[in-house]
């Protein structure tokens, strides 16, 4: 590799982000990691983002300015721009710590089968500490079932193997939840991990997607729903009444469905992660089927909609007790 390329490549899309954009930056800039290259691309903001990036001076820094395309459409032209072998993650209103880069690359360099490892993060709203954070599984197993209903990844605290990238395909435009998506896809392939430490300040805004989208639960439960049916394409029924329950879709389950299709249901699943990725841990394996069989268990007590439904919660908790 040369000395001239950086090993990290960080993307960075910024718009409208005069109020928060100097900070994010400087927070990459000022990594006790330093071998890096940092790309934004300023999507035609409005106010005085671009203005504040150009001020800035760093031989490892690129600012592009562009018409607004959109904030997939940059992300996915911001990977074609990177030239280092992992490629992180920042958005324009979030902070890296200092040590965040130095320990994901030591975890990467260490976990060649890994393509992708997030950290926890600290929840700002949006300056002010409010006491909460995300703080999601951390090992390869967990973060596989977690990912069968929802997004176990803070996305601006993300570093991924440009190689994965290359074999999984970039962020799909057309998804409704890019990164939850693209996550999925690497997990079908190799190892995922978050580190347990908080390294990334993650802000709450009124403009964030889940508070902007009108669909957005929609979209969550379409991924779901191919996640959940990778594993068990034979039973597509049984899936998406799975998939339903989960999400608080009842309107969506099928009349014939009853509790102990929806436990083998799962159970199948289970057991298909489990020889997919090779593990042989049977009391982390029970200890994840009987976490999420209990979370199935509570919802199935709030659906009375089909009326020998509410019998699961009873089953489930008889066979918790034993």
């Amino acid at each position: 590799m040369s000395i001239n390329k950086p090993l990290v490549s960080v993307i960075l899309p910024c718009f409208n982000a005069e109020n928060f954009i100097e900070v994010a930056v400087n927070s990459i800039l000022n990594q006790s990691y330093t071998n890096i290259e940092l790309i934004v691309i300023d999507d035609g903001s409005s106010d005085a983002s671009l203005d504040i990036l150009q001020q800035i001076k760093d031989a490892r820094l690129t600012v592009i300015s562009q018409q607004n395309v959109g904030y997939k459409v940059t992300l996915n032209r911001l990977l074609e721009l990177t030239n280092g072998e992992f490629i992180a993650r920042q958005d324009a209103d979030d902070i890296s710590l200092p040590l965040r880069f130095e320990k994901q690359v030591a975890f990467m360099l260490n976990n060649p089968n890994c393509a992708v490892v997030g950290t926890w993060a600290e929840i700002f709203c949006p300056t002010n500490k409010v006491k909460r954070f995300h703080k999601h599984p951390t090992d390869n197993l967990s973060l596989q079932f977690f990912l069968l209903f929802d997004n176990p990844f803070v996305h601006s605290s993300i570093m991924m193997r440009k190689t994965c990238i290359n074999k999984v395909g970039i962020y799909d435009i057309n998804k409704g939840w890019e990164d939850y998506d693209l996550w999925s896809r690497f997990s079908r392939e190799y190892e995922i991990a978050n580190l347990p430490e908080v390294l990334q300040v993650y802000r709450e805004l009124n403009s964030g997607v889940s508070k902007t989208t009108k669909d957005y639960a929609a979209r969550v439960n379409q991924i779901s729903l191919e996640n959940l049916l990778y594993y068990l394409p034979s039973e597509p029924n049984n899936v998406k009444d799975l998939c339903s329950l989960y999400h608080g879709k009842y309107q969506e389950i099928s009349i014939d469905c009853t509790p102990q299709k929806i436990e083998l249901t799962f159970n199948r699943i289970a057991n298909e992660i489990a020889k997919k990725n090779n593990f042989k841990n049977e009391s982390l394996l029970n200890e994840l089927q009987t976490r999420y069989l209990r979370a199935l268990s509570k919802k199935i007590t709030r659906f009375k909609r089909f009326g020998n439904l509410f019998l699961f919660a009873r089953a489930i908790f008889n066979k918790l007790k034993k």
